[in-house]
């Protein structure tokens, strides 16, 4: 039995060394895009003013848009708490009141906000979804709805067509073709 020739150890040295500068590059330039991505939705300050009124009851929201390019889809997201009167059950819910389709850069919007006013989501110029906080003043970003209704569309085609290949081969077998493969659960 012959021996294995493994090569020699600067080879693997280097080969090692490679591989890890190659991660490191990798690593840096993917963190270098979130904090880019991240850039342009920082610069958007948003603010309750509790000493204005928009009119007699609602306290007015502020956004200021300081980066170079325009936001899209501002949406106020507001909690509602309420208690059934019948049972003293109480419930929540959670409404949806679109601010501004567009918020072009350098623009102030001052808004009607509400009492109950929980988080603001919007997308950035690269149409990344992103959420603010208002009571805890913090950023961060969505998951990607479009992406995940893909996901589950894709799942569903894949189900469907699965189907229909093994009522088919069901079909074809009742005819006296060939036989029908096991159905894959």
């Amino acid at each position: 039995m012959a021996a294995i020739d493994w090569g020699s150890v600067p080879t693997w040295f280097s080969a090692i060394g490679t591989t890890g500068s190659l991660i490191a590059t990798l690593t840096i330039v993917l963190r270098d895009r979130r904090k880019d991505e991240r850039e342009d939705a920082a610069c958007l300050a948003i603010w309750v003013d509790p000493d204005e009124k928009f009119d007699s009851w609602r306290p007015v929201l502020r956004l200021h848009n300081a980066a170079g390019r325009p936001v899209f889809d501002v949406i106020l997201h507001c909690v509602w708490f309420d208690r059934d009167v019948e049972t003293g059950e109480r419930w929540t819910e959670m409404r949806r009141e679109p601010l501004a389709a567009v918020v072009r850069a350098g623009a102030e919007l001052k808004l009607p906000g509400s009492y109950y006013m929980d988080h603001v989501t919007f997308r950035d110029a690269h149409q990344v979804a992103w959420r603010y906080d208002l009571e805890n003043k913090i950023l961060t970003r969505e998951p990607d709805r479009l992406l995940i209704r893909t996901c589950r569309s894709t799942q569903s085609w894949v189900r469907r067509q699965r189907t229909r290949v093994v009522r088919a081969w069901r079909r074809r077998r009742s005819d006296g073709g060939e036989a029908a493969p096991e159905e894959a659960s």
